[in-house]
């Protein structure tokens, strides 16, 4: 985008990068199988993030004001939720 002469600033730079992102596949100067592939990530990502907030929230839920014995359940689930939240980002990253 810098080579466009595209500058990228804050707030909400990530809707603005995908707004532009978009303009070009409209434009026809990238290909637009990138923009459903991007589109995908983006899924993805979110997906990710309400996984890790979840996650978040009953750490102090459960930590604080729970008794141990009641940690198993959520803790399995914790764990299942950790395991796709690596893989996730472990393919990305590869």
């Amino acid at each position: 985008m810098l080579k466009k002469g595209i500058k990228i600033t804050m707030p909400r730079e990530h809707q603005k990068a995908f707004n532009a992102f978009k303009r070009f596949v409209k434009e026809g100067t990238v290909d637009k199988e990138l923009l459903r592939i991007y589109e995908d990530i983006i899924i993805k990502a979110e997906t990710l993030l309400g996984i890790f907030r979840s996650e978040k929230k009953n750490r102090g839920e459960f930590t604080y004001q729970k008794l141990a014995q009641a940690n198993k359940g959520p803790a399995s689930e914790s764990l299942e939720n950790a395991k796709t939240f690596f893989k996730h980002i472990n393919n990305l990253c590869a």
